[in-house]
Order: structure tokens, then sequence, then C-alpha cells
């Protein structure tokens, strides 16, 4: 990743960790999709898992299907159906051909896997925040809509290897 990218962006990753386009077989939207929904459940106990949440990849798996689990806490089920949500839209902006990397798109989704654990969602953050375990400073929060704009043109039509 360059760091004109990372300064855009505020972070970085490893770059090593994400297969570059060219490894990967072009099969289209239609498969893409089909293995999307394949793969659903790993993908939205994954999610989870990284915000911390309990609940195991069976429970997921069965909430997917349609069927509570007891004895879990309802803000940890909620997390998973939100992220479904996110997810089934991402799916049908894409199967629709209605997809872009815009910021409406970007908020819209965020509503959706954020719906009852932010004070808003939906929306760039309208104060600055702070990350426990982490000296890492989250960027200013007015800066957020520039560096989007500046991420998506940086990011549209190349990759970000």
């Amino acid at each position: 990743m360059s760091e004109d990218f990372k300064k855009i962006l505020g972070f970085s990753w490893d770059p090593g960790c994400i297969p570059s386009r060219e490894s990967l077989p072009v099969r289209g939207t239609k498969e893409a999709l089909f293995r999307l929904k394949k793969i659903l459940p790993e993908f939205v106990f994954r999610d989870a898992y990284l915000e911390g949440n309990p609940l195991t990849y069976p429970e997921v798996k069965t909430l997917l299907d349609g069927v509570s689990v007891g004895g879990r806490k309802i803000s940890d089920v909620e997390q998973v159906l939100n992220l479904r949500n996110a997810w089934n839209r991402a799916e049908t902006l894409l199967s629709k051909n209605e997809f872009s990397l815009s910021k409406e798109i970007f908020c819209e989704i965020n509503g959706l896997v954020a719906q009852n654990e932010a004070l808003t969602w939906g929306e760039f953050r309208t104060g600055n925040v702070g990350i426990g375990g982490t000296s890492w400073v989250p960027p200013d929060w007015q800066t957020l809509p520039d560096r989007f704009e500046r991420g998506i043109e940086k990011s549209s039509g190349s990759t970000i290897h």
C-alpha cells in the first residue's frame, strides 16, 4: 500500500493478506453473488467475532436460518442480524447493478450495520473518538468526508496493492 493511500485514509493494513485482483478468477457478478450466499454465515460470524460478539458459528447460522437462540443477549443477536441485513442490502444493490462506491451507499450500509449500536448510524461521525487498547488515534471527524472522497478517487479503477 502506498504511503499516499495511508495518508488519505488515516490507517493502513497489510495488502499481502488480500489476494490481488489478477489472482482471482473473473466469472461475473452472478457467480460472485451465488458464492456470497453460500458463505454468508461465515462472513457474518467473522464480522461479529471481530466486534467481540460471543455467539458461536452454529448460533449465527441458526439465526440466519430464521430461528432464535436462547440465553444470548438481545444486543448480540441484533448485531448479527444487522450484519446480515447489511450484506443482504449489498447483495441486492450488486444484483441490480446499482452498487457504487459512494457516500450515500456507504452510509446506507453503515446504517444497517450500526443500527442501535452507535449514537448515530448511517452518517459520518460528528465528533472525535478514541479506541481503547491502542495508541492509534482516528482521524479528526471534520476530515472524514474529504478523506472518504479522496480514498474513493484514489482506489477507483486500480488495485489497492
